[in-house]
């Protein structure tokens, strides 16, 4: 099989496991084949593959079982027939069929590029630095497309996808200080000689740049020079911003300084040549995953008093001191989006087109000895073969614990100091494998590294920071909404996937990891005599399942003001309680 149709057939068994966990499908057991299940999208079609029920209640699929049999003759599998037909169950109408279908064609284009860099890189991982594991990775574990980038061709894929690998360098451009958003903490870069807070923030001569601005009589007195990504000055600035162009309120100063490339997250890009300089957030206005990747001006002005206000709270509490770090977001620009601002409820992303957020870089916080990664990694197996490579079960073989011993200080160090953000503090982080960086020393979880505050750092209405002044623009949710940040972000999104790699590379059962982190959580209960209120409780019977595909199937790809939002399916049978029922789960 060459590797396009390994891909699509990836893609396949994805959909079926994760539309299966959204209660979208219907799996039917083979009684004649132990192990086999069968799903029938319209009829005389049927996938069949071999398989096993995992303890959330979803089907996993063993990869290479999946075959296709139509009117009882095996079929090459096709991903615009497998979309269409499973259509008959989702019921998109054809515009966001058509739409979905052109996305999936993207995603498959990435995963290409992704596994063709795998191979040249899959016997290295652990010398890896946390942004080459991130760039590495092979996206969204839940989302179908979640390498859809609507608005990117193949060039732009080899150009400044993460999975390329690829560097390159920023564009940068001079603002009338009178035109933008502006928020800096200047104790950042204290030493620096001059205000250019962006400018200093490469580490870079300025010879350069200065000459630039000279030549073109910019004063930098009234402006302020900042990066924006290469393809967004080429797709969209240079055209939407024409007249503040024209008019040298917004003055190019064309490509310098270090090379830069992207994180997981496509728009967070990282320094090539000092890893310890701040990473650059920038606007992309591409369609990825579930929304343009613009910079929202919300917390322009007041997100580094957020970091700030956040790191305060972490290092005035005796026990998160030692186990939280948080990457601050030290300075943030937006320029103002002219007529665009004047319009209510257009598309947000016409509101985020050209904004820049620097954030301290993740390697700046570790200490002599210590390593960091995303905990997407922990879940991170080659897509190839079920059975040949896991990069966690690497990583403890070389800490010399036991799989018990390091999973149990992966929920002590990892999932319940975020546990404890919220029910003390009542600070919530959307925890899922991106947001959420894990550090080690000699290959052990000793903590976390917290970051991304614009919009993924929320506060239930009932925390005991409310009336201080860092927590004013933070989005507050009642406590039982809060959680989900933790349950959804962080259970659902990486541990459902955590158990599932524990199992298949027979480290230990699915039942045994949720086991642990049972008596991880009692543990806690019993340590910190706190009233929890049932809906914070991670002991309840169940909690809510929320559907992200299926909102795609849902509102098709209508532009919004906002994010849109999850829906809520069958609740889901919590595995930390059941652990022991899980390996009887059927369908």
């Amino acid at each position: 099989m060459n590797r396009y149709n390994q891909a699509v057939e990836a893609y396949v068994e994805k959909a079926i496991e994760e539309l299966h966990f959204e209660d979208l499908l219907i799996l039917v057991k083979d009684e004649h084949s132990l192990g086999d299940y069968l799903f029938s999208p319209c009829k005389n079609i049927e996938y069949r593959f071999s398989g096993r029920v995992g303890i959330f209640g979803n089907v996993w699929i063993e990869s290479g079982s999946l075959i296709k049999r139509v009117e009882g003759r095996e079929e090459t599998i096709v991903l615009e027939d497998f979309i269409i037909e499973l259509n008959n169950i989702v019921g998109m109408d054809e515009l966001t069929l058509a739409q979905f279908i052109e996305e999936a064609n993207q995603t498959i284009y990435g995963d290409l590029i992704f596994k063709e860099r795998f191979e040249t890189i899959k016997n290295h991982f652990l010398s890896f630095d946390f942004h080459a594991i991130d760039s590495a990775l092979p996206g969204h574990p839940k989302i179908l497309n979640n390498k859809g980038r609507i608005g990117w061709g193949a060039d732009e894929f080899q150009k400044f996808a993460p999975e390329s690998g690829s560097r390159f360098k920023l564009h940068w451009l001079a603002v009338k200080r009178d035109q933008i958003l502006l928020g800096l903490d200047n104790n950042f870069l204290k030493e620096a000689k001059n205000d250019q807070f962006f400018l200093n923030s490469t580490q870079s001569d300025l010879s350069e740049i200065y000459e630039k601005c000279n030549n073109q009589k910019i004063s930098l007195e009234d402006y302020i020079v900042f990066p924006v990504h290469p393809w967004q000055w080429n797709r969209y600035i240079q055209i939407q911003y024409r007249g503040m162009l024209e008019e040298s309120l917004l003055v190019s100063l064309g490509e310098w300084g270090p090379d830069y490339s992207a994180q997981a997250s496509i728009r967070t890009l990282s320094n090539c040549e000092s890893k310890e300089m701040p990473d650059m957030k920038l606007s992309v206005s591409i369609l990825n995953t579930s929304s343009y990747r613009g910079i929202p001006q919300r917390f322009i002005e007041n997100g580094y008093k957020v970091s700030r206000g956040f790191e305060k709270v972490v290092e005035e509490d005796n026990f998160l001191r030692n186990k939280v770090l948080i990457a601050k977001e030290v300075g943030a620009l937006s320029v103002l989006a002219g007529s665009f601002s004047r319009l209510k409820t257009s598309p947000s992303r016409f509101n985020e087109m050209l904004g820049c957020i620097v954030r301290e870089s993740v390697p700046s916080l570790l200490k002599e000895g210590q390593s960091a990664y995303p905990v997407s990694a922990f879940f991170f197996r080659e897509s190839d073969s079920e059975k040949n490579y896991s990069f966690v079960k690497e990583l403890i073989t070389e800490s010399e614990m036991s799989y018990t011993q390091w999973f149990g200080e992966y929920f002590k160090n990892v999932v319940i100091p975020l546990y404890y953000l919220q029910v003390i503090h009542g600070i919530g982080i959307v925890a899922h494998g991106q947001n959420v960086v894990a550090f080690l020393e000699k290959g052990i979880p000793r903590g976390i590294i917290l970051k991304d505050f614009h919009g993924d750092l929320r506060m239930s209405d009932q925390s005991v920071h409310l009336k201080e002044e860092w927590t004013k623009s933070l989005s507050k949710l009642p406590p039982q909404y809060l959680i989900h940040d933790l349950l959804t972000g962080h259970f659902v999104t990486v541990l459902r996937y955590l158990a599932r790699v524990c199992h298949d590379f027979k480290m230990m059962s699915e039942a045994e990891f949720f086991k642990l982190l049972n008596q991880e959580i009692n543990q806690f209960y019993k340590d910190n005599d706190i009233n929890i209120p049932p809906e914070m409780n991670l002991l309840r019977d169940e909690f809510e399942k929320l559907q992200v595909n299926n909102v795609r199937f849902k509102i098709g790809y209508k532009e919004t003001s906002g994010s849109p939002k999850p829906l809520v399916g069958r609740n889901i049978k919590n595995p930390i309680v059941y652990y022991n029922e899980g390996e009887k789960n059927e369908l």
